[in-house]
């Protein structure tokens, strides 16, 4: 992997409405040093003008339209194999970031060489970007507690949100495999990915919230 960049990942369907605030919000991060890599799963809106557009602009954005329609679990699992930075990122399109999260996020790795993901806390915000109350239990889990206790505390909240959008390493991320379908209603699968990670790796929770 190539050290210090950082691998972005963005699977997105027909994402029109709130696409771009989320791109210029990764490409207005203090840090740089990474690429970001669109997946389009055949959107049939403006997505794709939207995203070429920003790949015309910027060398760091790289836009894929898929050959075949997949899963937001499946286009996930795409993603990864992907990846060619030393850190990992997965992305919606619809969240925002302040312009320091990459940056402080990657300082907290390179200080802390036994931590394999770190994220921060979260607002929720409604169209108008006003701050709304969040109803998602908040899991906030430290790189002092052992592996056990960590997983403990996960399986007690279950909220991968917004751990999940957190940076990983690479190599953990994906030694973790893919994002697999845990039953026939295709729910529980970003909380199966997390509880796999969790059994095997140092996680901490800076207790800010900047995402």
């Amino acid at each position: 992997k190539l050290k210090d960049l950082v691998t972005i990942m963005l699977p997105v369907y027909n994402g029109e409405e709130f696409l771009s605030n989320s791109i210029n919000s990764i490409l207005n991060q203090s840090y740089k040093n990474f690429e970001l890599i669109i997946l389009d799963n055949k959107s049939n809106d403006k997505t794709p003008a939207i995203c070429k557009e920003f790949e015309a602009k910027d060398s760091r954005v790289k836009y894929i339209l898929d050959e075949k329609n997949r899963t937001a679990n499946e286009a996930q699992s795409h993603l990864s194999q992907l990846i060619r930075g030393e850190y990992s990122l997965l992305i919606g399109d619809d969240d925002q970031w302040d312009e320091d999260y990459i940056m402080e996020l990657i300082n907290y790795l390179k200080e802390n060489k036994n931590v394999k993901l770190v994220y921060t806390k979260m607002h929720l915000f409604d169209i108008e970007n006003n701050i709304v109350v969040s109803d998602i239990p908040e899991t906030t889990l430290k790189k002092e507690n052992s592996i056990f206790k960590n997983l403990f505390i996960y399986l007690i909240i279950r909220s991968c949100v917004p751990m999940v959008f957190g940076l990983f390493r690479s190599k953990e991320y994906c030694q973790n495999g893919e994002w697999k379908i845990f039953d026939r209603t295709l729910t529980d699968v970003d909380n199966l990915f997390m509880i796999k990670f969790l059994s095997k790796n140092k996680v901490n929770c800076i207790d800010r919230s900047k995402f």
